[in-house]
């Protein structure tokens, strides 16, 4: 993608943004590498009433991370392992909590939970060999011109391909 079409978190904000999976990751894991700018991004978005749109399928995959790192012990200090009784208690414990996060997050927003329906699949097919993306990546992206979202907030290189929205990613990419 041509810089001129990366953004950084400093930058003039839109009035409404698409948030990738990535990014809401990055912001509510306090142990993430970029913990600290997106969580200030996503805190300037929402004080400037920016909207934002993310696909439901978001959670999930928000869901499946945290599973991943809570069983390396990678969340050991947010999200510390219950001495609960069996395996299923524990992961009773821990979507419950990221459930409350996710929804603790998202209510300080204007936002849509976009479905994945038909049209979204159908835009994200030909977005999986155009930019080389992975199927989840394709899915954001379609959600994104789906809801005719010119603006991507994602922490993921892959979108440096797509140069018809504006990625706001803080140039960690150098």
């Amino acid at each position: 993608m041509p810089r001129s079409h990366e953004r950084s978190f400093e930058d003039d904000l839109p009035t409404r943004v698409c948030l990738d999976t990535c990014f809401i990751i990055e912001t509510l894991v306090e142990d993430s590498t970029h913990h600290t700018q997106c969580k200030r991004f996503a805190e300037r978005l929402a004080q400037n009433g920016v909207q934002v749109i993310y696909s439901a399928i978001s959670q999930v995959e928000f869901w499946n991370v945290l599973r991943k790192l809570f069983d390396k012990g990678a969340l050991n200090t947010q999200f510390p392992q219950q001495t609960l009784p069996d395996r299923t208690m524990q992961l009773q414990h821990l979507y419950n909590l990221s459930s409350r996060l996710w929804s603790r997050f998202f209510r300080q927003f204007s936002r849509h939970a976009a479905p994945v329906d038909g049209t979204v699949l159908a835009l994200a097919r030909p977005k999986l060999w155009e930019h080389r993306l992975k199927p989840h990546d394709a899915i954001i992206l379609a959600t994104a011109l789906r809801w005719e979202f010119e603006d991507l907030v994602s922490m993921d290189m892959d979108f440096r391909s797509v140069d018809y929205v504006h990625l706001w990613n803080d140039h960690i990419f150098g």
